[in-house]
This record gives C-alpha cells, sequence and structure tokens, in this order.
C-alpha cells in the first residue's frame, strides 16, 4: 500500500524548511495500528488469544502486561494485554495508522 504523504521534519530527514505543514479537515485512519485491553487474568487472557486466535507473543512483563502480534514478522505488537491493580478489565484504547501528524492534528481539530 502506498499512501501520498508530504514531507515531514524529523531526526536525521529535514525536508520541509520554512513551508507550511499540510491541514486535514479531518483524520482519515489506514489501519488499526493496536489495542489495549485492562484484564484480569492476564494468562488466561493471553492463551486465549494464542492459542485460539494464533497471535504471537512479542513481549511481555512478567505478570503484569503482554504484546501481541498477529503474525511472526512486523510491527511490535497489535495487541497489548495489561493487568492493573483496581483496574476493571475493559477497552483502554485503540490506536489508528494515518498519514502523519498533521493529519492527527486536523482531526484533532475538527469541528463537528
Amino acid at each position: 500500500m502506498e499512501l501520498p504523504v508530504s514531507p515531514i521534519n524529523q531526526w536525521g530527514d529535514v525536508r520541509r524548511i520554512d513551508q507550511p505543514s499540510p491541514v486535514y479537515a479531518k483524520a482519515e485512519p489506514v489501519n488499526i495500528g493496536h489495542v489495549v485491553f485492562f484484564v484480569e487474568d492476564l494468562a488466561a487472557t493471553e492463551r486465549f488469544y494464542c492459542d485460539l486466535l494464533g497471535f504471537q507473543v512479542s513481549d511481555r512483563y512478567i505478570d503484569r502486561a503482554v504484546f501481541l502480534r498477529t503474525q511472526a514478522r512486523g510491527g511490535h505488537h497489535n495487541l497489548f494485554l495489561l493487568k492493573l491493580p483496581n483496574r476493571p478489565r475493559g477497552l483502554n484504547h485503540v490506536a489508528f495508522t494515518v498519514r502523519d501528524i498533521h493529519e492527527v492534528i486536523g482531526g484533532w481539530h475538527r469541528d463537528e
């Protein structure tokens, strides 16, 4: 997949000097970057995603959190399961992939 994007200034890559940034009327997500859930039983939830749905562990904090991904190769994680004391289980957040940081700001400033 290729997306048309405007140059952005970042470490070691400064292509947009003294030029205005693009302005987006709204954010248009390309895909879901990752999802984070608070869980009560970390081991059982990990087994569900790995054994039944085929996710793979990419990283973990023992007895606290596990990062899972859908494929052996690719990004660090698609799903993050987090066990916190006194925190009920449920969705924490969904992160979307967008073209660039300017699209995030455009989506955030959108008037409805």
